[in-house]
C-alpha cells in the first residue's frame, strides 16, 4: 500500500488477514463489543478498521485513502463506517476481472512460476486493450473476434517466417497461410518417379552390388565405391570452363 501511494501516488483499500502479527490484538477481539461496532486505527498515510458485523465475526480493511472515523448510512439505511460502503461500491472490479480472465484464458498448466506471471498479464492486456479500444472507436467488435486480431497480429510475423520453411507439413502449412490470408495450394505436388534399383555396371558381376544411382553424363549406374563428388563450386567451375571451350 505504501509502495502504491509513495511510489505511483495510488491509494488502495482492501480487507487484511486476521493472521497479521502486526494488527493490535483490540482490533481482533469480538467480545463485549456491541453489534455493530467499528474500531479504527490511524497512522500517519494508512487507516485500520475493525467492524463487527455480527456475533462473533470480525473484518478488519485499510485503506490509503480515508484518514477519518466517518460513519454513514448504506443503501439498506443500516449506519456503517465509509470505508466499508467505498469498499463494498468498488470490490466488484476485482471479481469482474476475474471473470473475464476465465472466460478467454490463456494460461496453461506449468511448474515455472515466470509462465503463470507471464499469462496473467497477457489476460490483463487483454482485457485493458479492449477497454482503450472501444474507449477510441465506436466499434461493436466481440471481445471474442477482438482478442482473435489481436491474438493475430502478435504472432503475424513469426508466420510470415514460418509459411517459408519447405518441411512443414502440408495442413500446418495450410493453416498458416489462412491466417496471413494467403492462397494456398492443397493439391498434392506430383511425385517423382523412383529410380530402380540395379546392379552397378562397372563392378564384376560376381560382386552384384545394387545401386540406385547414375551417372549424370552416360546414365550408367554405379556403386559409390565408383562414385565421384563435386561440391557446387566445383561443379560450377567445371561447367564454365566447357563452356569457354
Amino acid at each position: 500500500m505504501l509502495h502504491l501511494l509513495k511510489e505511483h501516488r495510488l491509494t488502495s483499500t482492501g480487507t487484511v488477514r486476521k493472521n497479521k502479527p502486526e494488527i493490535p490484538s483490540q482490533m481482533l477481539q469480538t467480545r463485549n463489543r456491541e453489534i455493530p461496532s467499528t474500531v479504527f486505527g490511524f497512522q500517519k498515510d494508512i487507516s485500520l478498521l475493525s467492524h463487527v458485523p455480527k456475533k462473533n465475526k470480525v473484518v478488519l480493511l485499510m485503506s490509503t485513502l480515508h484518514h477519518d472515523d466517518s460513519v454513514v448510512a448504506d443503501t439498506n439505511g443500516t449506519q456503517k463506517p465509509e470505508m466499508i460502503i467505498f469498499y463494498n461500491q468498488t470490490k466488484g472490479g476485482v471479481d469482474v476481472v476475474d471473470e473475464l480472465c476465465t472466460n478467454y484464458d490463456v494460461s496453461r498448466n506449468t511448474k515455472r512460476w515466470p509462465m503463470v506471471i507471464f499469462y496473467a498479464v497477457l489476460n490483463m492486456a487483454g482485457i485493458n486493450s479492449i477497454i482503450v479500444y472501444k474507449s477510441n472507436n465506436s466499434s461493436n467488435l466481440s471481445r471474442r473476434n477482438f482478442l482473435r486480431d489481436l491474438g493475430i497480429g502478435l504472432v503475424s510475423e513469426h508466420l510470415q517466417n514460418r509459411k517459408e520453411n519447405q518441411h512443414l507439413p502440408r495442413e500446418l502449412r495450410k493453416r498458416i497461410l489462412d491466417q496471413v490470408d494467403e492462397p494456398s495450394h492443397s493439391q498434392r505436388p506430383p511425385n517423382k518417379v523412383p529410380k530402380p534399383i540395379r546392379r552397378c555396371q562397372i563392378c564384376p558381376t560376381k560382386k552384384d552390388r545394387k545401386t540406385k544411382h547414375t551417372c549424370f553424363k552416360c546414365n550408367r549406374y554405379l556403386c559409390m565405391e565408383h562414385a565421384v563428388f563435386t561440391c557446387q563450386d566445383c561443379a560450377q567451375t567445371e561447367d564454365d570452363y566447357e563452356n569457354s571451350e
